[in-house]
């Protein structure tokens, strides 16, 4: 009976080698070797195999991969993944001169500005103007206005650093700047919102002036480079 049964795991190892040649990678048949069992001189075969595919005992299958054949006519059934959509590049429909460039002259202009459904407010150092749509300044800006004009300051201040976004929750453009007097030691932040139906009036902006520096006890110190954004809630600046 021994012998039987190492005729009949022979049998089956020839078998698991012959799979093994057209089936998975070596490493997956490596757990299924028979194995001895000391002191009896029977070869026992394990019971964990691994399952074997459907398609490795298809002989037709096991045919075609000896072969060859078939093999364009699988890559052929592949279609090719699309490819991924590139960039899109941003294109100038339209454009104007704004605001130009007259005295008093700051270096760097610091240009800034916002489109909003009426009108486009435009910022540079030192000075504002409002266009439409077709880039016609409004009236009241034929000549752009200057910044500090916007609100009551000392003799000797200097304004510079604009910013404008327009805000879409509230059809309202915010503008920024900074200003300072050395003389005094005083800066300050103004912000002023516009709103865009009324913006070619600057009678209807309403601006408010901020003390630049609000920490005491560290000298005297003043406001540069704001930073400005918003969500539905609120306008925070930086």
């Amino acid at each position: 009976m021994a012998k039987a049964l190492i005729r009949m795991t022979r049998l089956a190892l020839a078998g698991a080698l012959a799979l093994a040649m057209v089936g998975p990678p070596r490493a997956v048949w490596a757990s299924a070797r028979p194995r001895a069992v000391r002191g009896t001189g029977v070869i026992v075969r394990p019971v964990n195999l691994p399952r074997v595919p459907l398609g490795v005992l298809d002989p037709g299958r096991v045919a075609a991969r000896r072969s060859g054949v078939g093999a364009e006519a699988r890559g052929s059934a592949v279609r090719p993944r699309p490819a991924a959509p590139g960039p899109r590049e941003p294109v100038a429909t339209f454009g104007f001169d704004a605001i130009l460039n007259q005295p008093p002259f700051a270096i760097p202009a610091d240009p800034t500005g916002a489109l909003g459904d009426t009108w486009y407010l435009a910022a540079v150092n030192v000075h504002v103007a409002v266009y439409d749509r077709s880039g016609q300044p409004a009236p009241a800006f034929a000549t752009p206005l200057r910044l500090l004009d916007l609100v009551r300051f000392p003799a000797g201040t200097v304004d510079f650093d604009p910013k404008v976004v327009y805000d879409h929750y509230t059809d309202h453009f915010v503008l920024i700047f900074l200003a300072v007097n050395d003389v005094r030691e005083r800066s300050w932040i103004v912000v002023a919102t516009v709103p865009d139906a009324t913006a070619a009036d600057p009678s209807t902006w309403c601006v408010r002036k901020i003390r630049g520096d609000l920490v005491p006890g560290d000298g005297p110190q003043w406001a540069d480079y704001p930073g400005l954004g918003f969500d539905d809630d609120r306008v925070t600046v930086t």
